[in-house]
């Protein structure tokens, strides 16, 4: 201080010698580096000046170093200015008056009417946002969600991140409102970059699971919350009213279909699950069968029930309703299927995986055997099922058959089959087989055992039976025989008898009706006749 004392008695003995007074002013500044300079300045500044200075002209006030205002110089300086001892915003080489953060080599500082405040531990502001200042310097270690006085704002690397959003710290995840600040009031959902969050009290519920209410990207619903946060999921979902069908994270009340979770497939009415709920539900991969309003997965039956709007008996497998032709079982029998539902008008010979089945009202017959057909032809059955072992020549009722792997031929049809043959190798027509005179060739091979002729018992012509069932003709035939156990041999019997063999090449003819009437006690036990007519 006593050199400083010095140097002014020295510029004012100067001063004297000119005629000139001066008054000395001393100045402190500090460089944009933070480091304090120590000069004295005049009412002009001179070459080597350092530090702040006045303009005459305009009173503002500017920072000099080398006696020149460092135009370009954006900092925070320490210097006197105006009488007060401060670190001063200077920009552009200037003393601004404004209220900001602005930085230097040292940090980022809050400014009140140019100069920083170290006093201020809140908020400041500036273009890039609002800082958390300790003692007026931004702290930049500050992430989070931090309490100060009594509120608890939101903090990335010192800068206040407003809401809505949801952030944490160690206590938790909290919903942050428009300023920045956790709201403790606030009850619904939120979002951040990670989803959506239920919060209740300002803090996301992490033990939530359930099915809430409220508003999420702006529309309102009930929502699937999985720890706290929206799961746009689509399952079946509880809350305390029941569970529900969530599509796209979200209650859709239109629902009526059947759903699934980890726990099943669900029958869902109204967007809810009908425990209550037994019979047959569709979704769109198909129709299935529900008990107690969930999916039996493990039922493979015949069901009871309503699908497509059609009451009847469906085969289900694995829960799900097959639409299928087969021979599937219930506790009550097993039934012929006819695109999935039981056809109870069916008389038939149907298959499944396990065989061939003799059909009839709909029902295996377990207790037949005999001959029955389908539309691919006649079969032998052996107590309900296809015997494909079958070979040989089997009875049914009143007619024979030829069976050979399980497959028959009643031997009336066998006959015709060979007589068409001969009339092919002749170049002559097939016959038609004609079901009313196989009636009418029955009739009269019953008649054989009694009177081996083509007079019938009665005295009358043979052709009478003809008119008897009402069958019209031009020209008629008849051939008989007896004793041939098979058609092979019967009609090589006939082909090498003149007279037979004229009927069966006759050009004339056109139809045909063969009968083997089997009778052990008669004289030839195979009792055989051909009706021919045009």
């Amino acid at each position: 201080m006593k050199k400083m004392w010095t140097k002014s008695i020295f510029a004012v003995a100067a001063a004297l010698l000119f005629g000139i007074f001066l008054i000395p002013v001393s100045v402190s500044a500090a460089g944009a580096d933070g480091t304090e300079n120590t000069a004295s300045e005049t009412a002009g500044a001179t070459a080597g000046w350092n530090g702040f200075h006045q303009s005459p002209d305009s009173q503002d006030w500017y920072y000099y170093k080398g006696g020149e205002v460092q135009r370009g110089l954006n900092s925070v300086i320490k210097g006197t200015v105006n009488g007060t001892n401060a670190w001063w915003h200077v920009v552009d080489g200037e003393v601004t008056y404004d209220t900001t953060i602005a930085k230097n080599s040292r940090g980022w500082w809050c400014i009140k009417d140019g100069k920083v405040d170290f006093t201020d531990n809140g908020f400041a502001t500036n273009s890039n946002g609002t800082y958390k200042l300790t003692r007026g310097k931004v702290t930049f270690k500050e992430n989070g969600v931090i309490k100060f006085g009594k509120y608890w704002y939101n903090l990335s690397r010192g800068r206040l991140v407003t809401g809505p959003t949801v952030a944490k710290n160690k206590n938790g995840w909290w919903y942050i409102d428009r300023t920045g600040k956790v709201d403790f009031g606030y009850n619904g959902f939120a979002k951040n970059s990670n989803g959506w969050w239920y919060c209740k009290g300002g803090k996301v519920q992490f033990g939530t699971n359930s099915v809430v209410k409220g508003v999420v990207n702006g529309t309102n619903g009930w929502w699937h919350v999985v720890k706290g946060e929206v799961a746009f999921d689509n399952t079946v979902a509880k809350n305390s009213n029941g569970w529900w069908h969530i599509q796209n994270g979200k209650v859709n009340f239109g629902s009526d279909t059947v759903a699934k979770n980890s726990k099943g497939w669900w029958v869902i009415q109204n967007g809810k699950v009908n425990f209550k709920y037994n019979g047959f539900a569709k979704n769109s991969n198909g129709w299935w069968y529900c008990k107690g309003g969930k999916v039996q997965f493990g039922t493979n039956s015949v069901v009871k029930g309503a699908v497509n709007g059609t009451n009847g008996w469906w085969h289900v497998v694995k829960g799900k309703v097959a639409f299928d032709t087969t021979v599937a079982k219930n506790s009550n029998g097993w039934w012929y299927i006819e695109k999935g539902k039981v056809n109870f008008n069916a008389d038939t010979v149907a298959k499944n995986s396990n065989g061939w089945w003799m059909i009839q009202n709909g029902k295996v017959n377990f207790k037949f055997t005999g001959i029955a057909s389908n539309s691919n032809g006649l079969w032998y059955i052996n107590n309900g099922k296809v015997d494909f072992s079958a070979n040989g020549t089997f009875r049914s009722g009143e007619f024979l058959f030829d069976v050979n792997n399980g497959e028959a031929v009643e031997f009336g049809e066998r006959v015709v089959q060979l007589v068409n043959s001969e009339r092919r190798a002749q170049g002559l027509d097939p016959l038609k087989a004609d079901t009313a005179m196989n009636k009418a060739a029955m009739v009269r091979a019953k008649e054989l055992p009694s009177l081996f002729s083509h007079t019938r018992p009665d005295g009358s012509d043979c052709f009478t039976v003809l008119d008897e069932l009402n069958i019209s003709y031009g020209a008629a035939g008849e051939n008989i025989a007896g004793g041939q156990p098979s058609p092979e041999g019967v009609v090589a019997s006939w082909m090498y008898s003149p007279g037979h063999r004229a009927n069966i090449l006759n050009e004339n003819f056109t139809r045909i009706g063969v009968a083997c009437y089997y009778s052990p006690s008669s004289s030839w036990t195979y009792n055989w006749v051909q009706i021919f007519a045009n």
